[in-house]
Formats: C-alpha cells, structure tokens, sequence
C-alpha cells in the first residue's frame, strides 16, 4: 500500500500502472464508509501479493487527484491499468464485491505466461505466446515483427491484419515493403527517388516507406518530408508559356530557378522531346525533355 499525494500521483500510479494494475482509493479522514471499505481493500490488494497494487489518496489533502477523478462522493475507488482507468465503484462494499473487483485485476496464470514468452521475444516463444492468445495485440504485433525481421514478409503482413492500425504497425508494413533495406545510404535513395514522387506511384510509396523505417526521431526525416512536400507544387504554367523570342519577366525566372524540373528544362545542352502534344487553336505545346536522369517540363507556344 501506498500513500499517494498531488505530486507522486504521476509516478506511483500512473505510471506504475504500466507495470502492474493499481487501484486507487480515494477517501477522507471524516468519511465513516471510507474507515470501513479501508481495510477490506487492504486485506483483499495484500492477498495478491503484488500481482495488484494500492494506492490510498487523501482528497482533502490532494485536491488536485480529486479533480483529476472528478470526484463527486466518497468512498471513490478506480483500477487503473496501462495508465488509463478500467474499472471503479463507489460507496462502500463487501468484502466479496471487493474481491471480486480485485480478481478481474489481477493477471491469470496464462496472462503471466504470455508476458513471459513475449520477454523472451524470439520466434518460437512467440509462436506458444500466440498459440495462448491469438488475438492479443502485443502478441500480433512481435511476432509480425519478428516475422519481417527474418524475412517471412507474407506471414508478417496477414499477422498484422488482424489488428487496427497504429504506428507499429505503419512501421512494420512500411519495413515489410522496404525487404529490410539498408538504411546506410538512405539518403541516396530518397535523392535519387524525389524527381519523380510526383508521377511515379511506387517511388512515392518507396519514399514514404523510407522515412517511415527511419521514424520521427531521427533529424532527417523531417527534412525529407518538407522535400517531399515542396516536390508536390503545383507548376505554374505561365512560367513557361511566351512567345518565341520573348524574354519571361524576373519572377517567372526565380519561379523557374526553385523548380527542379523548370531547371532541367532549360539546363545546357542538348535537348530530347520524349513526348510533345499541341493542345487548343493557340498551338501550345507542352513537352517533356532532357538528357539522362535530368528530365524537365515545359511549355511553349508554338510559332
């Protein structure tokens, strides 16, 4: 049992929760149920010797945890598991009720060899782990992983089916359709694969893949995405269209000079029509051009 303030709530209960189910007693010096759910609650929590926890807070000395609970009467008593609360019950109670509210708390003998094998985490483990709980998302999610990880993409990804969305498993898929590619020269790839995010669906799934398997946390990624961004803008045909001779005005030509493909367009050099298509009476042409990797769009009036 432990005596819980303003300031260890987060700590002791919260984030204690994530370890081990704690029920939260929320009572008051004057309150008579309180005095007498009290030792029920310490005597049934003590028999589970650890599998759950107590905590007893004071709601005039802890304002702050009443108005979290929105405390409204006491005796007010909470389960909290995985910091979120599931389970209470107010007013006073038997030691049957009591103990039946605890029960529903405390881990099975399955639930304990679950955790166990998803400790041990290698694939055989997780495999017997599934085998106890086959719709336990944890356990889905580390095999799936796993899986991958060793190259059993298939096996993986219908794994991972069988579970909402979330960014594990946004992570694992994006892992899955990368075949566990090298992150080494990453930025290589996204180089090579940004010219053409914009018209070429598989690079742009590649791409996004990419930054998923890199993750939030690492500095590139948001670097890339804001490339990735300034990629998909719109081209401002009237950058291009003029007539032959005429020169475009400065704005045109810094619009032209932040465009990768406006660049290619009028890079030096030698220039190959891959496509041309003359469209409407005013006979404007727009073309696809370059050499090599460096490909550009433009559009001209014919004259």
């Amino acid at each position: 049992m432990a005596d819980v303030t303003d300031a260890t709530f987060e700590t002791d209960v919260v984030q204690r929760s994530h370890q081990v189910p704690v029920v939260v007693d929320l009572w008051a010096e004057w309150c008579g149920p309180c005095k007498t759910l009290g030792p029920i609650l310490d005597k049934v929590i003590g028999e589970t010797n650890g599998a759950v926890e107590l905590a007893k807070v004071d709601v005039d000395a802890n304002p702050a945890v009443a108005q979290a609970f929105r405390v409204q009467s006491i005796p007010a008593v909470y389960a909290m598991v995985n910091g979120e609360i599931v389970d209470g019950f107010m007013g006073a109670q038997s030691e049957a009720q009591v103990r039946e509210f605890v029960e529903k708390l405390a881990p099975t003998e399955e639930q304990n060899e679950v955790e166990r094998l998803l400790d041990i985490g290698d694939v055989p483990s997780l495999n017997q782990a599934y085998a106890l709980e086959p719709d336990n998302p944890n356990v889905l999610t580390a095999l799936a992983g796993k899986l991958i990880e060793e190259g059993q993409i298939d096996q993986g990804l219908a794994l991972l089916d069988k579970i909402p969305e979330s960014p594990t498993t946004r992570h694992l898929r994006a892992l899955a359709r990368t075949g566990g590619e090298s992150m080494d020269d990453v930025e290589e790839t996204l180089a090579a694969l940004l010219p053409t995010v914009k018209f070429n669906d598989d690079d742009r799934q590649k791409f996004v893949d990419l930054l998923e398997v890199l993750g939030p946390e690492d500095p590139r990624t948001a670097d890339w995405r804001r490339k990735l961004s300034t990629a998909f803008e719109p081209i401002d045909s009237a950058a291009f269209i003029a007539p032959p001779g005429s020169p475009r005005s400065e704005s045109d030509a810094a619009r032209v000079r932040r465009n990768p493909l406006r660049r290619a367009a009028d890079a030096p050099g030698p220039r190959r029509a891959l496509r041309t298509h003359e469209v409407g009476v005013a006979g404007v042409v727009v073309e696809l051009a370059g050499e090599g990797s460096s490909v550009g769009l433009a559009v001209r009036v014919a004259g």
